[in-house]
């Protein structure tokens, strides 16, 4: 998710950027310090392709309830 965060950045403005995903960003972050870089890099390989798929659902609203 904080990787498809960082990607998504760059392809909106910064004022939908600050919006929208600011905070979310920054929590991820900081949850991924506290768990550890090791740790962090040690997940990273494990992500499937059907959990990329569900992040991108997720940032893209097709998940949303409304």
């Amino acid at each position: 998710m904080h990787d498809e965060l960082e990607r998504r950045k760059a392809a909106v403005t910064p004022l939908r950027w600050a919006q929208r995903f600011a905070l979310p960003h920054a929590q991820l972050a900081d949850l991924l310090g506290r768990a550890g870089a090791a740790a962090v890099a040690d997940a990273r390989p494990a992500v499937t392709a059907a959990e990329r798929e569900l992040v991108d659902r997720f940032l893209d609203r097709e998940l949303d309830l409304s």
